[in-house]
Order: C-alpha cells, then structure tokens, then sequence
C-alpha cells in the first residue's frame, strides 16, 4: 500500500473562521491541493467549479433549494482544515427531516483540528434549528459523497473522491455514526462482448421495440442538444427514491453539461428509446482523467485543458459515470441494450479497465449487473449521520 499523508503539528489553539469573500474561499480550494500534493491517488475537481460554490450574492446554481456555509481552520496563521455545510431545503421537503450535510471535509492529521472544525459546523446547524447532520455529502447526488473507509491506495476518479485512512477514526469519534455505504469496482474489460449479453439484448430489443440511438458518428453537440433535458428528466425519475437525492434542476443541469462537455464522447454514451423515441435509459462513461487532473490540480489554464486532453484521447481506463433506466422500463433488461454499445465501443477502443465508481450497496440492480464481468471491489465510501441534542 502506498500514500503519503501530509502532517504539520499544530502548536497553538486551532482558530476557526467562517469563509466571507473570495480570497477566503481560494484558500478553502487551494487546500486540498496542499494536503494531498504528493498523493498519486488523489483527483480534484475542476478548481473553478469549486470556487463557485462561495457566491455572496447567492446567484450560484444551487441557491434556488439550499444554503451553505465555509470554515477554515488555522493554525499560526496557515491554513490546516476545512469544512462546509449545506442545508438542502428540497431534500429536507422530500425526506420531512431537519437535516443538513457535511462536504468537503478536509483537514491533517490532528483530532484537535477535526473536532474544532466540526463543532462550528454543528453550532451552525444548531443555529439554524435543525437537529441531524449527514456527510460526507454534496449539494446533489452528482456532487462527491461518502468517505473512504477501504482502498486508500486506489485511483480516485473524477466523479469519486480521496480521503487519508485517519479521516474516518476522527468522525467516529466525534459521535457519527454509518448511514449507508457506495461500493466501487474497477472491472476487467473483457476481449469481446459476452454472446448471451448480446442475445439477450437483441431479444429485449424486439420485445420492448427498443432501439440505441447514438451513433459513433455523431457530434457531442448534437446529441446533448436533442437528449440533454431528456437524459436529466429521466435522472431525476429513475434516482428519486435513492439516499440523499433531490431533483436536478434545470441550472444545475444546464451547468453539468458544461462541466462535462470537455471530457464527453458520444462513443461511451448509450440512449435507449422506445417506439415513440421517449427516452428510457441511458448509460454514460469517460476516459479516466484522474491523472491529469491530479497533475493539473484540476486548472484548465493556462495549460491544465491540453494535458487533460492529451489523457482523453490516450487512455486505458474508462469510468463508468451514470447508468439509468425509467421506473416502468426496469427489470425488463434494457440494462443490457445500454451496455451491449458501451462495451462494444470500450474493447475497440482498448481500454483495459472500467471503474464502476459508486453504487449504494443495496442498490441490488446495478450490484448484479457487475457480477457479470470480472471486476474487484476495490473501494468503499461511507455517509455519516449524527442526532444532534
């Protein structure tokens, strides 16, 4: 097992101080990159997404259903933790709770500074008359969630998350407590697609009059263009009743899209429709880019985009990025016509290996489906909860 663990000792009292303007927030991002600078495992997320999510004006994509909150921890004036919580007044509607998230936790190995960080955090729920904290978790279920508690020397992709193995004793000692557990997989890509998958896909097809309408031809572009509202609608149905979700709005989405533009490729992108070309499921995956957002601290300028680029079109592995299927179209197999066309694309493509990224352990449907190909359980995240008294 290989990770290098940044430490600094921490030699006066851990003073805590809530994010007020830009500069305050740079610091928040900027220190992840810090803590974990000599860790081959650790991704970051696109560093100008992260700055966003401060906006004092309260202008950014999720300010239509949540508020949030930043703390820094110092210590002889640097930097040594941070937090932020986020109260997601869509979910608490949808779940009748008083709870609010933990995310971005971040901090070097001192308990000292995980305990100062998280009592301002729960004094601010507290304060704001809620009585239940979750977390790690994000503003959606698209935003990183859950902490690593197992394969901390693994690849961290672009849609997971990274976190040093003391980080789990600390919250535990602070009183949270499991709520549910993502497992991860990174699955061998097989030499071709296995003849029952594509029999019994073909058979589903007929069935249900089902057809995959991506072409390899096709411009990224044009296929967000005429399934982009559709692909997020049918999200929004499929994800409704899993942990912690909440209905992707039409900013965050427009903003997703975006986000993802760059890395996108209608090649690893499967849209499975009906007879009356209604969408009802899709599945969508990227080349691996971890590395180069790792080696760009997830900046695309001046040069961070042609690195990353570069990672995009020479590539071994792939992640695995959303698999859905409409509520009324599940356990009929429309799964399978999804990854006949992934994987047919993937092995001409010679990637080597699939990263699954996260599913809930309970989530039976997709858990099965990996059972199908040779893969590891590789990684697994945890979300906390906590009663507040």
């Amino acid at each position: 097992m290989y990770y290098e663990q940044y430490t600094e000792e921490v030699k006066v009292m851990v003073e805590i101080s809530q994010v007020t303007n830009k500069s305050m927030m740079k610091q928040f991002c900027d220190f992840p990159l810090r803590l974990y600078k000599r860790n081959p495992y650790y991704c970051p997320p696109f560093y100008s997404d992260e700055l966003k999510l401060f906006d004092p004006k309260k202008k950014g994509i999720y300010a239509d259903y949540t508020d949030s909150v930043f703390f820094l921890a110092y210590s002889d004036g640097s930097v040594v933790g941070r937090i932020g919580v986020i109260i997601n007044h869509a979910y608490n509607i949808k779940a009748r709770e008083l709870s609010a998230r933990f995310t971005r936790f971040d901090c070097i190995d001192d308990f000292d500074v995980a305990e100062a960080l998280f009592a301002a955090a729960e004094k601010y729920v507290r304060a704001n008359h809620l009585n239940r904290v979750y977390g790690p978790m994000g503003f959606t279920d698209l935003d990183r969630e859950g902490l690593l508690v197992e394969g901390f020397d693994c690849c961290s992709c672009y849609g997971s998350s990274y976190n040093f193995p003391y980080y789990a004793g600390f919250i535990e000692k602070l009183g949270y407590k499991k709520s549910v557990d993502w497992i991860e997989r990174r699955v061998k890509v097989p030499a071709e697609v296995d003849p029952r998958v594509l029999k019994f896909s073909q058979i589903v097809s007929e069935r249900y009059k089902l057809k995959d309408i991506v072409n390899n031809k096709d411009s990224i572009g044009k296929v967000i263009k005429k399934y982009g509202k559709a692909i997020f609608a049918l999200l929004n149905n499929a994800y409704k009743d899993l942990h912690g979700t909440v209905p992707i709005t039409d900013r965050v989405r427009d903003a997703t899209i975006k986000q993802l533009r760059l890395i996108l490729n209608p090649r690893y992108i499967s849209l499975v429709v009906n007879e009356n070309d209604e969408l009802v499921g899709f599945g969508i995956g990227f080349p691996g880019i971890w590395k180069a957002l790792n080696k760009t601290k997830g900046k695309l300028f001046p040069f961070g985009f042609i690195t990353i680029l570069r990672a995009i079109k020479k590539h071994e592995e792939i992640e695995s990025a959303l698999i859905a299927v409409r509520p009324d179209y599940q356990s009929k197999g429309v799964t399978a016509v999804v990854m006949v066309r992934l994987f047919q694309n993937i092995i001409d493509d010679n990637f080597k290996f699939l990263e699954s990224n996260a599913t809930l352990e309970d989530n039976h449907a997709i858990n099965n489906l990996w059972e199908n190909y040779e893969h590891t359980k590789h990684k697994r995240k945890r979300c906390y909860v906590k009663d507040l008294t």
